[in-house]
């Protein structure tokens, strides 16, 4: 098969409005005064017109995608659709054929009442009679019973300022009263016992404000003796009695008397049982809870009381070994304590979470786990990337230059780069996972929003920003199993509105980000179409000329090819050529890491059942890192109303909101149903020099105010 001559990077709109001349005015507004297409004004004053931007014919570098909408103000008559091409009447305006999620048996027909497409009942391709309907589409199975909800996990990346970086260095924001470490300034910030004191931390605070949050084993980490799981250095320092845990515990008193009647080994072994028994009695008596008696309490309990309490004959030589089997007994006895209390710390199960067989147990509660790809590196491009006022900075010595003077403090050398933000911190790379939820569950976004309070609330986040490379990566399941015609329909959507949602996040995302590519330019299909390959082509062709056929109908059925710019289109017609979802989903980059919508699918024309290494879900990797609820819901809720649309529209319904989407009747918002003030709200935050989301300090944080404000919504 030949492959198009064009790359997918360059799309053409060949097909714009028909008859509309490229450069002269093809649309009016509501009240019939001509609107000038986008190749007259410039984005910014077409946006202000609320207008709806169509690709024209030239590179990709040079146009501009279709936007989302409403990111400007209304039409004088309280309108902001785009007013039809002239001859194409105003029959589609508004919501007048706008599929109603849920009005539609496509998601849920386990009974197989589906509407029938009004085109054709079925088709004959040779010997074989295929059908044109959902209800018989192979690749539209019954689905089991069940609730049928869409499933949703969230990853949120952020970055803790934890300690200053050295015990020396003052406080760089003494007037920021959230919580710094006490005991952490000596701890190398990559080392187990740093990671889980933080990790710890975070899931207690999360604790404190009602979310079921685990504290299991999360992340590389060998458990040692005397440190597990759930072990903090802020509650001990193993060398300070003082300091320990349970230190009531040296007030024990116990007592054995030693029997002249029996031998030596077997008063040994009853004075070691019976001091242990009477001293975890103790812990009960007192409320102490005996997983965290800390070796230091122990080896003062050990050397210190034990001897007192063996009473008996003057003259015996064997008493002094009670103390050593004392301390080996109750040290087996406090780690055994310790790792119940592990399991049962990692064992959480949050009762709002879905349970879904053959998942992995850890998404059944929310973790905070360590992401190591994060991080900035102290040099001087790091730290031009922020504004640095006079006095924000620590005072250090200079030569006569200015210029930092080298010195050792904490045993390293500190030069000038280590003295510039953000390394004036110790970091925590974390990241926050929600349990598998219900997206249209209420209490799902509540939760969400007090997580992410909890956090902000408590502790020092750095604010987004390109140099610590955060991302937010959102998982969505379909309880019953994702279709193969729903997710072709559905990479149709996010290949026709894929550069439209990269204007909704910082530019450096897509601009320089490896962690989040383009389905477009760099999906296994995207780069065999690219290069005239085969490799990740569907092979139906070569097994069967009817079902292939069967394909071209069906896709022509939902898309308006004379619409659609003819590489999109290409691309398009391959993925309704695959008849499995395993198949699609590798020609989508199911091995590729780093996608924007990595497919972590497999199966036939259903998924197959979860597992921990496939969870059956689309992760959406685009959006920047951030603890701002309401931003991450209105993001989670673009993508949801294109699975919403591509489940609950029969043919007609999906090829007439694509249609209206490229001949400008309606906003894309619009079609897929999301909310009009959530597509204001992004036009906000558009950069009006270069259309991408940014945010107030564009990029460059100001070092005297780094940190996300308290609270769940704005993180400036």
């Amino acid at each position: 098969m030949a492959g198009p001559s064009r790359t997918l990077g360059k799309m053409r709109a060949k097909t714009r409005a028909r008859g509309a001349s490229k450069t002269g005015t093809s649309r009016y507004n509501s009240r019939g005064r001509p609107i000038p297409t986008p190749g007259e004004i410039s984005l910014d004053e077409h946006l202000a017109t609320g207008g709806a931007i169509v690709e024209v014919e030239s590179n990709e570098e040079d146009e501009e995608p279709i936007p989302f909408g409403a990111y400007g103000p209304e039409d004088e008559d309280g309108s902001d659709s785009p007013a039809p091409e002239p001859g194409r009447g105003s029959n589609h305006h508004s919501n007048s054929n706008s599929p109603v999620p849920g009005s539609s048996d496509n998601n849920n027909r386990s009974n197989g009442d589906s509407p029938a497409s009004n085109s054709s009942d079925s088709s004959g391709y040779g010997d074989i009679r295929l059908p044109m309907r959902d209800e018989d589409d192979p690749d539209n199975p019954l689905l089991p019973g069940g609730r049928g909800r869409t499933l949703i996990g969230i990853e949120m990346e952020f970055y803790v300022a934890v300690t200053p970086r050295w015990a020396e260095l003052e406080d760089p924001h003494p007037l920021d009263i959230r919580w710094q470490a006490r005991n952490l300034g000596q701890e190398d910030s990559t080392s187990p016992r740093f990671r889980l004191t933080v990790r710890n931390m975070i899931v207690d605070i999360l604790r404190r404000n009602g979310i079921i949050a685990s504290k299991g084993a999360d992340f590389n980490f060998e458990r040692q003796q005397d440190w597990g799981w759930t072990s903090s250095l802020e509650d001990t320092e193993s060398d300070r009695l003082e300091d320990a845990k349970n230190r009531k515990a040296v007030d024990w008193q116990g007592h054995y008397e030693w029997d002249p009647a029996l031998d030596d080994r077997t008063n040994i072994e009853n004075g070691t049982i019976q001091l242990c028994d009477q001293f975890i009695q103790f812990h009960a008596n007192n409320q102490l809870e005996l997983h965290e008696t800390s070796d230091v309490v122990l080896h003062r309990v050990t050397a210190s009381n034990v001897p007192k309490f063996i009473t008996g004959p003057d003259g015996r030589d064997a008493d002094g070994l009670i103390p050593i089997w004392f301390r080996h007994h109750m040290r087996a006895r406090i780690e055994r304590e310790q790792r119940i209390h592990e399991a049962r710390e990692a064992g959480v199960i949050d009762p709002r979470s879905i349970h879904m067989p053959g998942s992995n147990p850890r998404y059944r509660a929310w973790t905070c786990t360590i992401d190591e790809s994060l991080g900035a590196h102290c040099n001087d491009a790091s730290a031009a990337s922020y504004e640095i006022p006079d006095g924000s900075l620590p005072a250090v010595p200079r030569d006569d230059d200015g210029e930092l003077l080298v010195e050792a403090v904490s045993g390293k050398t500190v030069t000038r780069e280590t003295m510039l933000p953000p390394c004036l911190y110790k970091w925590f790379p974390g990241e926050l996972v929600t349990p598998i939820l219900d997206f249209n569950d209420p209490q799902t976004w509540a939760d969400i929003r007090t997580a992410c309070a909890a956090l902000r609330d408590h502790l020092r986040i750095h604010k987004p920003m390109r140099i610590h490379s955060t991302g937010l990566h959102i998982h969505f399941g379909q309880e019953n199993g994702w279709r193969l015609l729903q997710l072709k329909k559905l990479i149709a959507l996010w290949m026709i509105m894929e550069r439209s949602a990269e204007h909704l996040q910082p530019r450096y995302r897509s601009a320089e980000y490896d962690y989040a590519l383009p389905l477009r330019k760099n999906s296994p299909l995207a780069v065999c179409l690219n290069n005239k390959r085969r490799d990740a082509l569907s092979t139906v062709r070569d097994r069967s000329d009817e079902l292939s056929s069967y394909y071209r109908h069906r896709v022509e059925q939902h898309v308006p090819v004379d619409r659609i710019p003819e590489d999109l289109m290409d691309f398009i017609r391959e993925v309704w050529q695959y008849d499995t979802i395993s198949g699609l989903a590798r020609a989508m980059g199911a091995k590729a890491e780093y996608p924007y919508v990595a497919w972590r699918l497999s199966g036939q024309s259903l998924t197959d059942q979860v597992s921990e290494t496939v969870t059956q879900t689309l992760e959406v990797r685009l959006m920047q890192g951030t603890l701002d609820a309401d931003h991450i819901r209105r993001w989670a809720n673009i993508f949801n109303r294109m699975i919403e649309f591509a489940t609950n529209t029969n043919p007609e319904e999906f090829r007439a909101g694509i249609e209206q989407i490229f001949s400008r009747t309606r906003f894309p918002y619009d079609v897929l149903g999301i909310p009009r003030e959530d597509m204001v709200w992004y036009g906000q935050q558009l950069d009006p020099e270069t259309g991408y989301f940014t945010y107030p300090d564009r990029d460059r944080v100001n070092w005297s105010d780094p940190f996300m404000v308290p609270g769940h919504g704005a993180t400036h």
